[in-house]
């Protein structure tokens, strides 16, 4: 292979970043009990949206914590996760808030930072990231 082609290549790939995860469904009693093994939730299928950095204030709550109305900004990127919950974004670098689609008219996240960005998500040039997001709207803790 000529050295030009492979120096392309790489930089063109270099420029990008791959995010991957899973998407799984936490719902109902969650505390723990000592006669009961903690189980591994399952995987959900739904859309994950890539938004530029948001506060909750970005977004109109819908009365419920971490679930927002994702109408008025627009994503940067919405991918689908498989019937297992997994999926795969090609970004730009960045910080990014990930939140996961309850249903068509809103969105979720159970997770900020001390400055109150919703789950911020920093992806690097050409970094390959996995994250796991809990749909956790009525799970009880």
């Amino acid at each position: 292979m000529p050295i030009g082609l492979l120096v392309l290549t790489v930089s063109c790939t270099s420029k990008m970043a791959v995010i991957s995860g899973k998407v799984v469904r936490i719902s109902g009693n969650q505390m723990p009990s000592p006669d009961l093994p903690a189980s591994e939730p399952g995987g959900w299928q739904t859309s994950v949206y890539f938004f530029p950095p948001l506060k909750a204030k970005d977004l109109p709550s819908m009365g419920k914590e971490g679930l927002y109305r994702k109408d008025g900004i627009a994503p940067v990127a919405v991918v689908r996760t498989d019937k297992n919950g997994v999926f795969r974004a090609r970004l730009k670098p960045g910080m990014y808030s990930v939140l996961i689609a309850r249903d068509s008219l809103s969105v979720f996240t159970n997770i900020t930072d001390g400055a109150g960005m919703l789950n911020p998500v920093q992806v690097e040039k050409g970094a390959r990231r996995k994250i796991r997001l809990e749909a956790s709207w009525d799970a009880i803790y």
